[in-house]
């Protein structure tokens, strides 16, 4: 799932699944959660599951985005 602020099917009104946002990011679920623990991504929960802000997951990747090489 890729994220697509437009494509409601790609920005669900509920958030992110912890493993949706574990496939957007490229890493495992364990380091979602750990990423939630540490104040990272923002997430809410419904009922018992656990939901990620698309925004958050936008702003968690533009704060972590590399510069090309030959730009500092």
């Amino acid at each position: 799932m890729s994220i697509n602020e437009t494509d409601p099917k790609k920005n669900p009104p509920g958030g992110l699944s912890p493993r949706d946002t574990a496939t957007e990011l490229g890493t495992c679920v364990a380091t979602v959660y750990v990423l939630l623990d540490k104040g990272e991504l923002d997430s809410y929960r419904v009922g018992r599951a656990r939901r990620i802000r698309v925004e958050s997951i936008a702003g968690f990747k533009d704060r972590h985005a590399v510069p090309p090489r030959g730009h500092a």
